[in-house]
Formats: structure tokens, sequence, C-alpha cells
């Protein structure tokens, strides 16, 4: 499979931004790019229509560590990239108990002019990602498909006075609107 990337930062490898190189993997094989910076706004194309999945994430990722009294615990977040294909324009953020907000990351492979928290303009966007921290449950709305990971801070980075969670950080995709079922069921053994 020949693959396309145009990284959005000078690699590990000396890569330049914006400069696409080529590279070619067989079935079962991988390929890792690093970056000097954060890599949001790298694209990857797949060359002959065959699938192909990309993971995003993190070594030893301390989230939020602007806010954090002290760091206590960090974490390796990885996750696989949901294909922009499936990308939204509608989200419920709900955020992670006692946790005083959650930081959120939109990811976009085309240009968005506006992203809307509860039919409020929050930003208008370009290509590449928006980072920010959202502390209530909000309707994100967006003019453009895009993609959310929403995180989970880590330990020490709480300033929710009464919080008594503790736990490593940690990454996910948040899912769309557009898939949520009308009834949910939950079960516990």
């Amino acid at each position: 499979t020949r693959i396309v990337i145009i990284p959005s930062v000078n690699t590990g490898s000396l890569r330049p931004p914006g400069r696409p190189y080529e590279i070619a993997l067989d079935k079962g094989q991988t390929y890792q790019v690093q970056g000097v910076e954060n890599l949001s706004g790298t694209t990857l194309e797949a060359m002959d229509g065959k699938k192909i999945a990309v993971f995003c994430g993190a070594r030893q990722a301390f989230v939020n560590k602007q806010e954090c009294d002290e760091i206590v615990a960090d974490n390796h977040l990885y996750e696989q990239i949901t294909p922009l294909q499936y990308a939204s324009t509608e989200f419920l953020y709900v955020p992670i108990a006692k946790r005083g907000g959650d930081p959120i990351s939109r990811r976009a492979g085309t240009e968005n002019k506006s992203i809307d928290f509860n039919g409020q303009v929050v930003k208008k966007l370009n290509k590449g990602a928006f980072d920010t921290l959202v502390t209530t449950a909000t309707l994100i709305t967006s003019n453009n498909p895009l993609l959310i990971a929403q995180f989970s801070k880590s330990a020490g980075c709480f300033k929710n006075p009464d919080s008594t969670s503790a736990g490593d950080p940690s990454m996910f995709y948040m899912q769309p609107t557009s898939v949520a079922g009308k009834n949910e069921s939950f079960y516990t053994p």
C-alpha cells in the first residue's frame, strides 16, 4: 500500500512541514511518524484505495499541565483516529465527573468557518486543531464536519475543591449525535 504523508510540523526524521513524502507498506507492517511538536493537521492518504488504520497519541502525556498544582500522573495516550469520512457537524459533550471540566481538541481535514458551543460562536477555524477546556455539558456544532477528542486530565490538575477523583489521563474520540441511540441499556454484574 502506497501512503502519502504531509507532516504539519518537522518530524523526528527531519521531514519538513508541508512537503509530501511517500512510503510503501505490506500487509501487517507499521510505520511511525514522530513530531518535534504536535502533529495535529498532518494528513495521510492511501493512494491505491486500500484501507489503513491510523493511531495518534503521546508518550507520558500530562493532560492540562498548565493548570496543575503538581503533576502526579501521566500516561501513554493512544487512540485509533476515526476516518474523516465519519466526521460530523454535531456532538454532545458531557464532562467527566468531579474533574472541573475536560480539555477537548477539534480536528478537521477541511476548513471549518466556525465552531459553536450551545449556539454561540467560539472560534473561526481553518484546517488543523483547536484546543479548549469545556466545563459543562455542551452541544458542539460546526458548519463543516469535524472530529473531536476528549481528554481526562492528569491527577493533580483538578480545580474542583470537592474532587476526590484520581487517575491517569486518558483520551477518546467523541461520537457524533447522528450515531446516538434513542434508548440505551446498561448492565452491571
